[in-house]
């Protein structure tokens, strides 16, 4: 496998001087070396900044945002300042197994140019150490045109992405005004024009951090999004009752319970009926604190 093409390596963080070294380290230790790193500090008030000139890496640019603009825009500033034919992004509190850049340069390298972007297999791991795979059922659909599975199914984020650079000049880059779930709308734009390829390994160990932005912020992303590809997801029975669903789930935990029963019925009504979608209006009939209670009992057994 040639190792001549350059790959920029972007991580966004923002006060994550407790795990961003770990990150960082799992990048610069790959097997496949010829990458450049842009750290995009998002105005961390933390030492993060001496965690990275300790390193002492000339694989690394450190550029600092003057204030706190997002995720989105974070990961923005290091696709304008990146050098390299193909982009991959890391998040500054997961970790990259030794391998992961060698297998997917090797796999995009023997690829069409229709194919612009390889992702892999990814293990989250929880705050509480549980650890559960992402739910691939079939493994066929994954490769090539994949945006409309991208919207029944399955979720992508840019953790697991190795992105040819005109991706991101075809499609564009991160919606900015998106608080959550942004790198998965880049993944749908992206499947809009380009064929994805999977490679079913676990390249990426993902830590759920407890420090979120809040449900009702997922609602608004999700909803936002929604309407940014409404079109698409009209045409799928799957895509409404997903849609439908997780934005009922979002307006539930955020204590909104009238509103989040009635997407779910809508879920069910427009799009198919469901154990899940069930279960989930009767707790939903709960008082608020048992609710949460008992829907977070389910997701651990569920998980």
């Amino acid at each position: 496998m040639s190792g001549d093409e350059l790959v920029s390596v972007i991580i966004p963080t923002y006060n994550r001087a407790g795990t961003i070294l770990k990150s960082v380290k799992s990048v610069l230790e790959q097997t496949y070396q010829n990458i450049e790193i842009i750290i995009v500090d998002d105005g961390s008030s933390d030492n993060t900044e001496d965690i990275i000139n300790k390193l002492n890496s000339k694989k690394i640019r450190y550029v600092k945002h003057s204030k706190n603009m997002g995720a989105g825009a974070a990961r923005n500033t290091g696709i304008k300042a990146a050098r390299g034919k193909y982009i991959s992004f890391q998040d500054s509190d997961d970790e990259w197994l030794p391998e992961k850049l060698e297998k997917q340069i090797e796999v995009i390298a023997g690829l069409p140019i229709e194919f612009g972007v390889v992702y892999c297999g990814i293990l989250k791991i929880g705050c509480n150490k549980n650890i559960y795979m992402p739910s691939f059922k079939n493994i066929t659909l994954m490769d090539g045109d994949i945006y409309q599975i991208l919207l029944d199914e399955i979720m992508i984020g840019t953790v697991m992405i190795l992105a040819r650079r005109e991706c991101f000049e075809a499609a564009g880059i991160f919606d900015e005004t998106l608080k959550t779930l942004e790198d998965w709308e880049l993944c749908l734009r992206i499947a809009g024009k380009y064929k994805f390829k999977f490679i079913k390994d676990v390249l990426v160990y993902s830590y759920h951090s407890s420090d979120g932005v809040g449900e009702f912020k997922d609602y608004e992303s999700s909803e936002r999004i929604y309407q940014m590809h409404k079109e698409a997801i009209n045409k799928s029975k799957k895509a409404v009752y997903r849609f439908n669903y997780m934005l009922g789930c979002h307006l539930l935990a955020a204590g909104q319970m009238p509103e989040g029963r009635r997407k779910i019925l809508n879920a069910m009504l427009n799009g198919k009926i469901s154990i899940k979608a069930i279960v989930m209006l009767m707790i939903s009939l709960l008082p608020y604190r048992f609710y949460i209670m008992v829907n977070n009992f389910i997701k651990r057994i569920v998980n």
